[in-house]
């Protein structure tokens, strides 16, 4: 008697949980598109990745999860650095400047770079390296009213919590407004 397609078990089905195909990973850690989840996998930027056939990729994301957030840490929600900055309350670049890996010790926030451009959190650890209790940073809620202060979202207030105090601006830098023209001081006019 044959087989139908009902009675046989789904490859899906039968995998272990934590074993995610290209789509689903993207998916779970938020970088939006499968094709750039493989490119990074074949570049070797993801930890767990292994290539099963010629064009499919499988992910184990409790390796994952734990070279993003650290051992020991509990799965919850992976979040962009502009995302962590709305729901901390603070400016984006402060988040981005105080991202550390988390086997790191010292003062910043645990997060991981893949590949060239792209840096994710996981929100448990951010919580556990800020002292705040599980589900702080939840992404419906208000910033925290609790733990490290921050102020007024400032980058200088996230130092607080660990990141790298911000850099006055040098006079004449790109980040600060040209110098006044002085009397009697003709300026070149800028090469076009």
């Amino acid at each position: 008697m044959a087989r139908t397609a009902a009675a046989r078990p789904s490859a899906a089905a039968s995998r272990h949980p934590d074993l995610l195909d290209a789509e689903q990973f993207a998916g779970r850690t938020g970088i939006g598109r499968r094709q750039t989840v493989t490119d990074l996998a074949a570049a070797g930027h993801i930890p767990g990745a292994a290539l099963v056939s010629q064009q499919k990729w499988l992910f184990n994301f409790q390796v994952f999860w734990d070279w993003l957030a650290g051992p020991g840490v509990p799965h919850g929600e992976i979040v962009t650095p502009a995302e962590l900055a709305r729901r901390l309350g603070v400016d984006y670049r402060a988040v981005r400047r105080s991202r550390k890996d988390p086997e790191t010790p010292g003062r910043g926030l645990p997060g991981r770079r893949v590949g060239g451009r792209i840096v994710l959190f996981a929100v448990p650890a951010v919580e556990r390296e800020l002292g705040w209790p599980p589900g702080s940073i939840a992404g419906d809620s208000p910033p925290p009213e609790h733990g490290p202060a921050v102020r007024d979202g400032s980058p200088a207030d996230l130092d607080v919590v660990g990141a790298p105090a911000a850099r006055p601006a040098q006079p004449g830098g790109r980040r600060s407004p040209a110098p006044a023209a002085q009397p009697g001081v003709r300026r070149r006019p800028a090469a076009r």
